[in-house]
């Protein structure tokens, strides 16, 4: 069972789709979810629950699976996530400000969800466009072997059609 581990992005891409215009991509988040063939992980709650903004479908949507998509990390994800910060280069994955303030990022554990899972990342974030740009979410799947594809690449393995 392919298992899909979704990144703050593609929910901010979703804020965009009210479900009055768009109930059939509702629908189909829904049966993904309640099938357990997509997750995330809590941080990335957080961050859309404080991103602010007109979000309140999106916010209402969340809460309803909170408990089987949102879960907090295993200790095993933990782990994982440590693994990604030995790594010198991936510690910008946080920005330097966030982590003095140590303010969360769900990056490392949507990752860490995605490797223990074997699942697949998916992100609207590209990879590196500059050899001193940081590593983005695609480089670092791609240097763990992991698989990680954009928003319309999941929809399209999915065959929406909306």
């Amino acid at each position: 069972m392919d298992i899909y581990v979704l990144d703050a992005r593609f929910f901010v891409l979703c804020r965009d789709y009210y479900p009055d215009t768009f109930p059939s991509l509702w629908a189909e988040l829904d049966s993904l979810a309640t099938n357990q063939k997509i997750t995330s992980v809590e941080q990335v709650y957080d961050e859309i629950d404080n991103y602010g903004g007109k979000q309140e479908h999106l916010l209402e949507w969340m809460k309803t699976h909170k408990d089987k998509m949102f879960r907090p990390p295993t200790i095993e994800e933990q782990d994982i996530v440590r693994e990604i910060f030995e790594t010198e280069d991936y510690q910008k994955l946080i920005n330097k400000k966030d982590r003095l303030r140590y303010i969360p990022s769900a990056d490392p554990f949507v990752i860490a969800r995605a490797r223990h899972t074997a699942g697949t990342v998916v992100t609207g974030e590209l990879g590196r466009t500059a050899n001193n740009a940081p590593h983005k979410i695609p480089d670092i799947c791609q240097d763990m072997g992991l698989k990680c594809i954009t928003p319309q690449q999941f929809m399209n393995q999915q065959g929406w059609r909306f």
